[in-house]
C-alpha cells in the first residue's frame, strides 16, 4: 500500500504529539531498498515535506533525499558512487540550450555519461 499526503500528514501529527513530540520535531520513517548487489537496506529519513508531483506514477514513486544519504541506501558499506544527475530548468523552453550545453561538457571532459532528457526517460510523460 502507498502512502498518500493524507498518510504523511497524518504521521505528521502522530509524532508531533505526545511523547513523540518531544523527540522529534518532523515526522521519521524508515526506507527500505535493495542495495545495488541486491541486498536489503535501510536508511532513516526525516520528512520534510510532501509535494504531489502531478502524476499519479511519479506520487507513488518519488522521493528526494541528500546524495549521501541516497549512496548509502544503495550502496551500503560498498564503493559510493553516482549513476546518474538530475537537473531541474526553471523553463521548459531552456531545454534545449541545456541539453546542448550538457553534452558540449560531456564531450569536452571525456565523462561518459549520457544526457537525457524527462521525456525519454519517462515514456507515459509523452503519451498525455
Amino acid at each position: 500500500m502507498l502512502a498518500t499526503n493524507e498518510d504523511i500528514a497524518n504521521l505528521a501529527r502522530h509524532d508531533l504529539s505526545g511523547d513523540a513530540g518531544k523527540r522529534a520535531h518532523k515526522p521519521q520513517i524508515e526506507l527500505l531498498a535493495a542495495t545495488a548487489g541486491g541486498a536489503p537496506n535501510v536508511v532513516g529519513l526525516t520528512v520534510s515535506g510532501s509535494e504531489p508531483q502531478g502524476v499519479k506514477e511519479l506520487d507513488d514513486n518519488f522521493i528526494a533525499m541528500h546524495l549521501a544519504l541516497a549512496q548509502q541506501l544503495v550502496y551500503g558499506r560498498g564503493e559510493h558512487k553516482v549513476t546518474g544527475i538530475v537537473l531541474q530548468l526553471r523553463r521548459s523552453e531552456d531545454l534545449a540550450s541545456a541539453r546542448a550545453r550538457l553534452t558540449t561538457l560531456v564531450k569536452e571532459n571525456h565523462l561518459q555519461l549520457d544526457v537525457r532528457d524527462f521525456g525519454e526517460l519517462t515514456r507515459f510523460y509523452g503519451q498525455w
